[in-house]
């Protein structure tokens, strides 16, 4: 016989050899017989899981699941399980390894208490729990809100913003479908639509800007419920002012400097304006008061424009840029005060001096400008 023949027939014999050992209950050539494991002491129980889960708040009508990883023995973990401050309950088991504990009946909002289950709680083999169970509890706090915009008080608020309401709790469910509460109302009131961003977060649009110089008052009713059940116990009440419409910037700004003939005017406000009100109070005029013709820019929030002018202006010559009081936001709010941007334009081209002067000498080496 080969040697390699010889080793994989040794290999084969050792191979049969360790599955026949691997064998329950087969006896070995030996005289010897496949060793029986010995079976492992039971554990002590554990609790590993909680719902709700420790740091998380909890529904004051509960209840509070204890899940354990062994059957338990009921009247043991009964016996062995208590809160403070105490309150009338119920344990429910759902099965042998979890039970719910339910308050009788819903617990104070935002109220702390603390379970602590004894390590005389033991499982159904008769093993206690290693150590004491602590568990520190609060239940849900009542519906508040928390932020809104824009912020009490605030005056010089830009007519067209949204305005939006957070809550600190779930208000509607996530992708809900049919009606919604739409909580925020004004006074004075306003058309508009309303839309929650997501469960707690809501933003009202109105159909068109607020009506500037107004003070507004935004309330929240009270009764407005969350998800849990709990109520907004307060109404809440906020004021703001919105903003008049005003010129924030203007241009030309006459320093003494000539300007140029293709000049172009330019005006910026703090908020959108009516366009058309604003083209009618517009003005580019001459010494003699004629109006000049031109062009209309505006940008898309209608917050600034400027005015071309068809042609060059004169040469060395007076003009002035106006805007009537009543430049009017869409809302109707006008400006209130006029403006008036007067400016020269530069006179024809011209040598004013030169190096030599008129009639002088220069060196050989000296150039001319």
């Amino acid at each position: 016989m080969s040697p390699r023949r010889v080793l994989s027939t040794a290999l084969a014999f050792l191979l049969l050899l360790s599955l026949a050992c691997s064998l329950p209950g087969l006896t070995l050539p030996f005289g010897r017989s496949t060793p029986t494991p010995t079976p492992l002491p039971p554990l002590p129980p554990t609790l590993v899981e909680t719902d709700p889960v420790v740091g998380e708040e909890f529904n004051p009508a509960g209840p509070l699941t204890l899940y354990f990883d062994q059957a338990m023995d009921r009247a043991s973990v009964e016996a062995a399980l208590s809160v403070e401050p105490f309150f009338d309950s119920s344990l429910t088991w759902v099965d042998d390894e979890t039970v719910e504990l339910r308050p009788s009946s819903p617990l104070p909002r935002d109220a702390a208490y603390r379970v602590t289950l004894l390590p005389a709680a033991r499982s159904a083999a008769g093993l206690p729990l290693a150590e004491a169970v602590v568990l520190n509890l609060r239940t849900a706090a009542p519906l508040r809100v928390v932020q809104v915009v824009p912020d009490p008080g605030t005056v010089e608020v830009d007519p067209g913003i949204p305005l939006t309401i957070v809550f600190n709790r779930p208000v509607v469910a996530l992708q809900a479908e049919g009606a919604q509460p739409a909580p925020l109302t004004l006074d004075p009131a306003v058309d508009g639509t309303g839309e929650w961003l997501d469960t707690g977060i809501y933003v009202f649009h109105p159909a068109s800007p607020l009506p500037g110089g107004t003070r507004f008052t935004a309330r929240v009713e009270a009764g407005l419920h969350d998800l849990t059940g709990a109520a907004l116990d307060d109404t809440y009440t906020w004021s703001f002012e919105t903003a008049l419409p005003r010129v924030t910037s203007a241009e030309p700004v006459y320093e003494a400097r000539p300007m140029p003939l293709d000049i172009t005017a330019r005006i910026a406000f703090n908020q959108a304006m009516d366009r058309t009100s604003v083209e009618r109070a517009f003005a580019l005029t001459d010494a003699g008061g004629a109006v000049l013709r031109g062009a209309f820019t505006w940008n898309d929030a209608s917050t600034e424009f400027t005015f071309k002018p068809s042609a060059l202006l004169e040469y060395d010559a007076d003009y002035e840029v106006r805007l009537a009081a009543s430049a009017s936001a869409p809302s109707g709010s006008s400006l209130g005060s006029a403006l008036s941007l007067p400016f020269r334009t530069a006179g024809r081209p011209a040598i004013l001096a030169s190096t030599p002067s008129d009639g002088g000498q220069k060196d050989e080496w000296e150039g001319v400008s």
